[in-house]
């Protein structure tokens, strides 16, 4: 039997916020139920944020310090040479889609589909899956004859979170103008993108039924709305695989869910984004549904990353996995099979908002930042996550003997990725953050200041 592929990308999507992997609200019911037919990776890791450097990494199967790509649009390109699943299964007689808007900012997330549908008509609005899916499902029934290879990212839950009625009702009761007040105020203080403000908290304030302040103050408000977006997402997959079953073509197509990447809802003190390399941002979930070939739900223990999607996904449809991808296939996982001698750390970077690399092992993790970071956060960071999984107790300062062991162990594994992927300089630091591209421009006064007194420099470290 000839099979498809549906790849189904929710941005920005947490593990620990599925309701099937321990989250106590229940955001996630189809999701719970399809992992009882599939396999779930419990250590399932981002090695880079966010989005364009995230989905580079996963149809290269590569590193992010060998594809060159490590920020959100950043100056850097993509080699032609680089391996690209979507040309891949393109040439292996794949009739190939996507709704994705992501070719708009950087044109190599177009190669290999032979339809790549935008349909994005306003600025900085994302994809709700309801749109994405009824253009999705008209493309199936044009191609049910066909093998396919589908791709759909859905903006939900991806800030600003504003989930549709009921789900902005589902998981919240009350004033959130007026209850929890200051809970807040670090994030209004300093908004990194102020239309959040304008645009969101303030317009949702003059929205909610029986609200009486100016303002969502209630941090918890925020979470809730997250969370509906997971729970308008959850229902976006139930309509896709319902829609594959009306069609006759669920037992043939392979279904992937999984995250590029998580989230900050005020973790560290980091609002509604996606970056310092912290556990919350790097761990989304992964769940493969394998029809005729898995039965039952599976847990694999194993540590796996974003680049072994691709060469897995390859693996499942009988195709040979190009030397070039640095991923493994996760096909004798899916059988049942031991994690094995697979290495168990994670290297992680990312050049956007942040300038930083991390290296999690399975009891710590180390972040070391290579500009001044942009909370003011210390250079190294080192976390025990055996005992403060939330990573909440910075030892660098109290361990000197830990934070140099750790600091030697990622400067180590660094030297060792570059030299694998064939590269002398260390693309995070030679890149730098975006984050000067990115931020609101500033006003002649604080222009004439930063003139006068500087930014602060880029750390020698």
């Amino acid at each position: 039997m000839k099979q498809n592929l549906l790849l189904l990308v929710i941005d920005s999507l947490r593990a620990d916020h599925l309701s099937g992997l321990g989250y106590p609200r229940p955001t996630s019911p189809f999701l719970d139920s399809l992992m009882e037919e599939s396999v779930v990776f419990d250590h399932f890791f981002t090695p880079v944020t966010p989005t364009q450097p995230a989905i580079t990494t996963l149809f290269t199967g590569q590193f992010p310090w060998a594809h060159g790509i490590v920020a959100q649009s950043g100056r850097n390109t993509l080699s032609s040479d680089a391996p690209w699943l979507p040309e891949i299964l393109a040439r292996n007689g794949c009739v190939t889609a996507a709704l994705d808007n992501l070719a708009q900012a950087k044109k190599w997330f177009a190669r290999g589909f032979k339809d790549y549908m935008n349909l994005r008509t306003k600025r900085d609005q994302y994809y709700r899956c309801s749109l994405l899916n009824r253009h999705a499902l008209q493309w199936l029934k044009r191609h049910r004859g066909s093998r396919f290879f589908l791709y759909l990212r859905y903006g939900e839950p991806h800030t600003p979170y504003q989930p549709p009625p009921p789900y902005r009702f589902m998981f919240y009761e009350g004033d959130p103008t007026t209850t929890n007040a200051g809970s807040l105020d670090p994030f209004y203080s300093r908004p990194l993108k102020p239309r959040l403000v304008s645009e969101w908290l303030e317009s949702a304030a003059r929205d909610w039924p029986g609200a009486k302040g100016k303002r969502i103050e209630d941090i918890r408000w925020v979470r809730a709305q997250y969370d509906g977006e997971i729970r308008a997402a959850d229902d976006g997959v139930r309509e896709m695989v319902q829609g594959l079953e009306e069609l006759g073509l669920l037992e043939s197509t392979i279904v992937v869910v999984l995250g590029d990447h998580g989230e900050s809802l005020g973790e560290h003190g980091i609002y509604f984004e996606h970056h310092g390399l912290y556990e919350c941002c790097l761990r989304p979930p992964l769940i493969v549904h394998w029809p005729r070939e898995l039965n039952g739900e599976r847990r694999s223990r194993a540590v796996v990353q974003l680049p072994d999607v691709a060469p897995t996904l390859l693996d499942m449809l009988g195709l040979p996995v190009p030397e070039a991808m640095d991923g493994r296939s996760l096909v004798p996982l899916l059988w049942g099979g031991e994690p094995g001698t697979g290495s168990t750390e994670i290297l992680a970077c990312e050049s956007t908002w942040m300038c930083k690399w991390a290296l999690r092992t399975r009891r710590f993790k180390v972040i070391v930042a290579r500009e001044e970071d942009l909370y003011g956060k210390p250079s190294v960071e080192v976390y025990d996550l055996l005992n403060d999984p939330g990573e909440t107790a910075n030892l660098a300062e109290d361990d000197e003997s830990l934070r140099a062991r750790m600091v030697g162990e990622l400067e180590s594994r660094v030297t060792r990725g570059l030299k694998e992927a064939g590269r002398t300089a260390d693309p995070v630091a030679v890149h730098g953050s975006v984050r000067d591209k990115l931020l609101p421009k500033p006003s002649f006064g604080n222009r004439l200041g930063r003139f006068f007194f500087g930014r602060g420099k880029r750390s020698a470290q």
